[in-house]
């Protein structure tokens, strides 16, 4: 055993991508790679199982902005070609009834569009229950009062303006 190398590999057990030699060919397909650990075996349901929640998983829900009509178009430029439905709100009432009808992902609030920094309308999505992955506000002047109120209201990041569009992805992806 001291005459073996360290890297030499085992022999019984097979190298990524290859099958154990014990005489029995694979079922058409039906036998999964997990990364190279072959030989799981699993149905034509649950590898379609696996393929529609995956595939689900990495198309984004909606991302509701509330913001300034005359920011608008600066967000869709900022945003544009991250592959995400952007869906703009001015209203606390807009906000909640685009909740009800989308599948929505996240929540973006510009603080500097709302008179009370955003607060009563994280207060709205908490009332509301909704289970949103991000829930991020921006704002111009952030003061530590008004950053520690939206963490504590449910705010799931606080970006300073001016701040990079990557920043801003990165949260969204979480």
């Amino acid at each position: 055993m001291a005459d073996e190398p360290l890297d030499a590999p085992d022999p019984e057990v097979p190298e990524a991508g290859e099958l154990p030699d014990d005489g029995e060919p694979p079922d058409d397909g039906e036998i999964a790679d997990l990364g190279g650990m072959r030989g799981v075996e699993l149905s034509a349901e649950e590898l379609a199982a696996i393929r529609e929640a995956t595939s689900a998983s990495m198309t984004p829900g909606s991302v509701l902005i509330v913001s300034r009509p005359e920011d608008r178009e600066q967000w869709s430029i900022d945003l544009d070609g991250a592959g995400l439905d952007l869906v703009f709100v001015g209203e606390p009432h807009q906000l909640l009834i685009a909740l009800r009808d989308r599948d929505v992902e996240s929540v973006i609030i510009d603080a500097d569009a709302c008179p009370s920094g955003g607060l009563p309308l994280l207060a709205a999505l908490r009332n509301a229950g909704e289970r949103l992955t991000q829930r991020i506000v921006v704002a111009s002047r952030p003061t530590r009062t008004h950053v520690v109120s939206c963490l504590a209201a449910g705010a799931t990041a606080y970006l300073v303006r001016p701040f990079a569009v990557e920043k801003l992805l990165e949260q969204l992806r979480g």
